[in-house]
């Protein structure tokens, strides 16, 4: 009888033992999981920051190019070389500077008509000065 109440006690002491390891383990994952959760709350407040930074980013740049694009105007001026043109001038220097010519012909064309009003005013002399002020930049 002694002998199958050690073997009882023992039997209840190994579960014991093994219920308080398993108990530790969820404690563990318990604990590791509480950890991730506040870790991905962190992380979300983050996200959540950087959209609302991101955002108001977004809408300064959308506000500045809607002003832009009410107050400047896109001119494009395009010139296709011809066979006149390699004909008539054979030497490449004179040719392109020939096209270049042609094009800021072109160009202020295109401006006089986007922009017919230009400024004016009475200099020292008494002449009279018309002028445009051009900000201009290469498309990349």
């Amino acid at each position: 009888m002694i002998a199958i109440s050690i073997v009882i006690l023992i039997i209840a002491l190994i579960i014991f033992f093994l219920a308080w390891k398993r108990r530790e383990e969820a404690k563990r994952i318990a604990q590791y999981a509480d950890d991730r959760v506040a870790q991905s709350d962190k992380m979300q407040a983050d996200a959540r920051e950087a959209m609302r930074r991101n955002g108001a980013a977004r809408l300064e740049i959308d506000k500045r190019v809607s002003d832009f694009d009410i107050n400047h105007k896109l001119i494009s001026v395009n010139y296709v070389e011809t066979d006149q043109d390699v004909e008539k001038y054979p030497s490449e220097t004179k040719r392109t500077a020939v096209i270049k010519s042609r094009l800021a012909h072109n160009i202020g064309y295109r401006i006089l008509s986007q922009f017919p009003d230009a400024d004016t005013w009475t200099d020292d002399d008494g002449a009279r000065v018309f002028s445009y002020l051009f900000k201009v930049a290469k498309e990349k």
